[in-house]
């Protein structure tokens, strides 16, 4: 059961490293847009979605407890392999199985969290801060033109 619960903590943490990885290439675009490349990482801040950093939080979670579980029920040479496993299977994951890294299901989800955050901003806490979410949103679509016909 242990080594099942490392196969699916893996496989949810490869997805959350493609998820990641989509992000930060369309942000690397849109500060190339802006011209501020040194902004990437706080255009990749913007843009994610919040469940993502608790599913992340999850994934290291559950698969530290697996690798321990692994390791105290069944020894330490299995832990060990439990070890690799777990620094081993998200990587393959995130480069075998889809959807893939630049999908448009991913920059989707971040659009539609941005959406959701402008309708929210706009109804509780007044223009200027739904402005900066609709904002992000249009700069999302000029970086990823593609997402456009998606929303």
């Amino acid at each position: 059961m242990l080594w099942v619960a490392l196969v699916i903590g893996a496989m949810l943490g490869g997805k959350c490293l493609s998820f990641v990885a989509t992000l930060a290439e369309t942000a690397a675009c849109m500060a190339a847009q802006s011209g501020s490349l040194g902004l990437a990482a706080s255009y990749q801040d913007s843009i994610t979605p919040s469940w993502l950093r608790g599913l992340m939080g999850f994934c290291f979670i559950e698969l530290t407890g697996a690798v321990s579980g692994i390791w105290y029920f069944e020894g330490w040479i299995l832990g060990l392999a439990g070890l690799g496993a777990a620094i081993i299977l998200p990587a393959i994951f995130h480069h075998a199985m889809p959807p893939r890294a630049g999908s448009i299901l991913f920059l989707r989800s971040a659009a539609y969290t941005l959406a959701t955050q402008f309708h929210e901003r706009r109804r509780t806490d007044g223009t200027a801060p739904a402005a900066t979410s609709k904002e992000m949103i249009s700069r999302l679509i000029s970086a990823k033109p593609e997402l456009a016909r998606y929303l």
